[in-house]
């Protein structure tokens, strides 16, 4: 009986198409599940800009200043001491002068990072410079969204000022004079923690309680913060960046609708302003920020009589970015960080 031979050429194509079929199909599921998980939830969307962002590469939050050798025998730092806090995300860095051992006044350093990046050490110089000057600076990290919201980054704040107390057993702090300082993300919290401290209706708004008394905040450090996230649902972008920055929002507020949403009127913080607001310093660089914003969350805090303090830079003189301030061997930084620390003098005391 004669066997008919197949021939191998025609076996392997068989194999190969086999295999073009299977990767295929595998391909098509996995976009079909990426644009599946797209649309129920913002994680795939803000993995990527994780991946994309700066957390994990210190040497991306800008230059470090001349005298760094020098601020560093200057300073100690505490770090990693976790806060008591019903989020996974709850370390600070403490920074000290080196040999101060009177009660010192508490910044609370906040993170920027669009709320969904980010990490304590992006202020580190900057911490050094401040607890150089008798300052003790807490550096703190907080749950990255959509692990926790905008509101819920709000509370953790609250939580590090609830802490303060415990860490001034053991280290020379004044929990009675806190300064909240931030940049980005992390001013618009700042800016937002205070409000809510200073306005009962916004704290109802928000559903975030009051948790201090309003004379323990003696002032506002703000770096290139959105002080009006609402102008996100309605401004005229790129169909691209409108996708993201929907899904971003999604991811911090917890609602897929947020962009059609009235109830987010409070994240305009210039809205809720009153007399009772803490003095703050305002800064914004003039490239890629929000600089816009500033200007008219500053002429608020005028109109209601807030002590404020701001610096912008004019476009033909000096170049500022965003956050600006952690570039610190630029000349937009040396003087930021010299007038932060001459308003720092003026609204605290020494024990």
């Amino acid at each position: 009986m004669t066997q008919v031979q197949i021939p191998s050429q025609r076996v392997e194509k068989k194999r190969n198409f086999k295999l073009v079929k299977f990767t295929g199909i595998a391909v098509l599921m996995i976009v079909l599940i990426t644009a599946a998980f797209t649309i129920w939830t913002p994680q795939p969307s803000i993995w990527v800009l994780q991946m994309l962002g700066s957390k994990n590469n210190p040497e991306n939050y800008g230059s470090h200043p001349s005298d760094l050798p020098a601020l560093m025998k200057q300073t100690r730092v505490l770090s990693d001491i976790s806060y008591p806090s019903k989020y996974q995300e709850n370390k600070l860095d403490l920074y000290l002068p080196q040999t101060d051992s009177k009660p010192l006044p508490v910044i609370i350093f906040i993170h920027g990072g669009g709320f969904i990046n980010g990490d304590k050490y992006m202020p580190a110089d900057y911490s050094r410079a401040l607890a150089s000057e008798g300052f003790a600076v807490v550096s703190m990290n907080y749950e990255l969204a959509p692990g926790a919201t905008l509101f819920d980054q709000t509370k953790q704040v609250g939580e590090v000022l609830s802490y303060l107390q415990q860490l001034a057993q053991k280290y020379p702090l004044d929990p009675s004079q806190v300064i909240l300082a931030g940049s980005s993300a992390g001013a618009f919290l700042a800016g937002e923690f205070a409000l809510i401290q200073t306005n009962s209706e916004y704290a109802n708004l928000v559903g975030v309680p009051q948790s201090v008394s309003t004379n323990t905040i003696k002032g506002l450090l703000l770096y290139s913060a959105p002080y009006d996230i609402t102008a996100f649902q309605h401004s005229d972008l790129k169909p691209v960046q409108q996708f993201i920055i929907k899904r971003m929002g999604w991811g911090i507020l917890g609602d897929k609708n947020w962009m059609d949403n009235p109830k987010f009127d409070v994240l305009n913080l210039s809205k809720y302003i009153t007399k009772d607001f803490p003095p703050a310093f305002v800064t914004d660089g003039n490239t890629n920020s929000f600089e816009t914003q500033a200007r008219t969350f500053v002429a608020t805090l005028q109109e209601k009589d807030v002590p404020v303090t701001s610096l912008f830079f004019n476009p033909n003189e000096i170049k500022a970015g965003h956050g600006y301030q952690f570039d610190m061997a630029s000349p937009a930084s040396i003087l930021s960080l010299k007038q932060t620390k001459t308003f720092l003098k003026g609204i605290t005391s020494s024990n």
